[in-house]
């Protein structure tokens, strides 16, 4: 889950390619952040979003794919406390992680770009597109239900003192997180309605990790012109791999849409 940045430029490398890796500054944080090529301005840009735990080469697909790197730049970020991110330093409150995230995509056009954000990264994204506009915002999988929101037993050792020594940082992190985010979800409960960026919202129906009610929920919360739900029978929670080519033709669509809007200008 968390992987140096020699060991990525040089998985990129053995399939012909050169990612750029960089840092952004945050708070008294570094963030790490890989763009899959040299930006092109005149291409929309795509920044995925890890869920917890996890870390930006979770998207090494998606960033490889040599379809979706021709039309447009892919970026992907290590959230704060995650990879090479102030690893180990949780931040529990979606709205900071939100607000890093921000800062990156304020280095780019916020009208040609589209977030993709996977579970526990879904509500940071839709989160970031409330207070934003950007082009369009893909959500798999998301905890966005305070109702909803699953607790494990098991996480209990990264959180009780005497054991969590002994567990991962980064799900010492992910702990972290999961005990504030019932009221994380709670705070954005009214917001959800203001959003300014429209959601593709992307769930299984046998997801046992964050549940299919998600989706009903975000249903009865949002205007219906700013959401599209999409479900997958028997899909698990880890939809956006095993549907690889869903996820890549809705961003092809997408990027089409953006390029047929820029020519008409």
């Amino acid at each position: 889950m968390r992987t140096s940045t020699k060991s990525i430029v040089k998985d990129f490398e053995k399939n012909g390619m050169t990612p750029i890796v960089k840092t952004i500054a945050f708070e008294g944080n570094t963030l790490r952040y890989l763009i899959s090529d040299v930006f092109d301005e005149e291409k929309p840009t795509i920044l995925f979003v890890h869920g917890a735990p996890g870390s930006l080469s979770d998207f090494n697909s998606y960033l490889q794919d040599t379809v979706l790197r021709e039309q447009a730049n892919l970026i992907a970020i290590d959230r704060l406390g995650y990879g090479f991110s102030s690893f180990g330093k949780a931040e529990v409150l979606v709205s900071k992680q939100a607000k890093s995230i921000e800062k990156l995509t304020d280095l780019f056009d916020k009208k040609t770009t589209i977030l993709v954000g996977w579970s526990f990264g879904g509500t940071i994204v839709g989160e970031i597109g409330i207070r934003n506009k950007y082009y369009h915002t893909i959500m798999v999988a998301p905890a966005v239900s305070p109702e909803a929101e699953k607790h494990f037993w098991l996480g209990n050792f990264a959180h009780w003192r005497l054991t969590k020594w002994m567990v991962p940082k980064a799900f010492v992190v992910a702990e972290a997180e999961k005990r504030m985010h019932v009221e994380e979800l709670q705070r954005l409960d009214p917001l959800w309605q203001q959003t300014k960026t429209p959601i593709t919202y992307y769930h299984g129906t046998d997801d046992w990790i964050v549940p299919f009610e998600n989706q009903a929920y975000l249903k009865s919360k949002m205007p219906k012109k700013m959401l599209e739900t999409v479900t997958i029978e028997g899909g698990s929670h880890f939809i956006l791999f095993k549907n690889f080519t869903m996820v890549q033709e809705k961003l092809l669509s997408l990027i089409a849409l953006i390029n047929a809007e820029k020519n008409e200008l």
